[in-house]
């Protein structure tokens, strides 16, 4: 029958040029990004022995897929292809999670996400387009890059904001798996401990100076101990205090952050580090 015949096609998947891949009523919409980089080293003042010629490279492919699949439910995934100096691929899922959007006041997204530690790790991720600078300040680098805070894991996350008399507030906590043994391992199929990490975040949008944006954030963890390093018998207990200003108004942005990062051992030995970075730019002219 014709009805049979107009259900059909509608089941059928269609791509629309600019929007994304409908199958029936579901819009599934993949976008994704990328950079090439070139690098010039001045042989006279750089001690980097390991790059001893200028060149080109391939910086990263990152596909993003999003899926509404209802008025308050959606689906998010974010893979990112890396390129090697071997000539090897290294492929990683940086986000994969279901997000229910309550309202204002409550969001809760369940699965693998960005944790709400300062204002660069949950803003800024993979888009090197999105950021003003080339390379991302070494205080919030990615895990596997060598940055010290925890920046991806996997958990249940709540969010939300609310419009008070004077100031936006905006919050965000996260219950995830925490750190594994070391800093470059993710949890994502299970967890070392019974112990869970939680980050906390506050963030304060004052009416009066617009586009200025200030808050705390805390993480708490238990690192597990790690058998095959005689030195890493322990738990370590991690705090992470962070705070951040930020001010983007027209054509300016000021970006400032500073971290404590405590880690209490076992034995009774307290080690703190401290990092932070501080960022002005002025945009000179924007594309419309």
């Amino acid at each position: 029958t014709a009805e049979q015949k107009e259900d059909i096609e509608l089941n059928k998947a269609r791509y629309k040029l600019g929007e994304g891949l409908t199958f029936g009523e579901q819009l599934l919409v993949i976008r994704g990004f990328g950079n090439v980089d070139a690098r010039y080293i001045d042989h006279n003042v750089s001690d980097d022995i390991t790059r001893r010629n200028n060149f080109f490279s391939l910086g990263e492919i990152d596909l993003f897929m999003k899926s509404k699949l209802s008025n308050r439910i959606s689906f998010l995934n974010e893979t990112v292809f890396e390129f090697e100096r071997s000539g090897g691929v290294e492929i990683d899922i940086e986000r994969l999670m279901i997000h229910y959007d309550v309202n204002n006041l409550l969001k809760i997204d369940v699965g693998k996400f960005f944790l709400p530690i300062g204002y660069w790790v949950p803003t800024y991720n993979h888009g090197v387009w999105f950021q003003t600078t080339m390379d991302r300040p070494d205080i919030v680098n990615f895990q596997d890059k060598g940055g010290p805070l925890p920046t991806h894991d996997t958990g249940i996350k709540v969010s939300g904001s609310a419009l008070l008399e004077g100031f936006d507030l905006n919050y965000a906590c996260a219950i995830s798996n925490g750190r594994g043994v070391n800093t470059t391992q993710q949890q994502m199929t299970g967890d070392f401990n019974d112990k869970k990490a939680i980050s906390l975040q506050f963030e304060v949008q004052p009416h009066i100076a617009e586009g200025l944006r200030l808050g705390p954030s805390v993480y708490y963890d238990v690192i597990p101990e790690d058998e095959t390093n005689p030195n890493r018998e322990n738990e370590i207990r991690e705090i992470i205090y962070g705070g951040h200003i930020v001010y983007t108004m027209r054509n300016i942005e000021l970006l400032t952050e500073a971290f404590v990062i405590n880690h209490d051992e076992v034995s009774g030995d307290v080690f703190n580090t401290f990092g932070g970075y501080a960022q002005f730019a002025y945009t000179i002219n924007k594309f419309k």
